[in-house]
């Protein structure tokens, strides 16, 4: 919980109200691997369609 207490510092040391979004904000950066961002631009260079359009169409859109 070490970084939950430097969280909470950072923000009463700006002067800044800690919020849900935030706190959400933080554990999400925390739990994502580091290579996070470049994996998910990754993903449409990585689609291949090796079923009909349809469905590659589908899923270029949940990409």
């Amino acid at each position: 919980m070490n970084w939950y207490r430097t969280f909470c510092q950072h923000y009463h040391e700006h002067g800044l109200p800690l919020t849900w979004g935030l706190f959400m904000t933080e554990v999400r950066t925390l739990s994502r691997p580091c290579d996070f961002e470049f994996a998910l631009r990754q993903r449409p260079c990585k689609l291949r369609q090796h079923r009909p359009y349809h469905d590659y169409a589908s899923e270029y859109q949940n990409v």
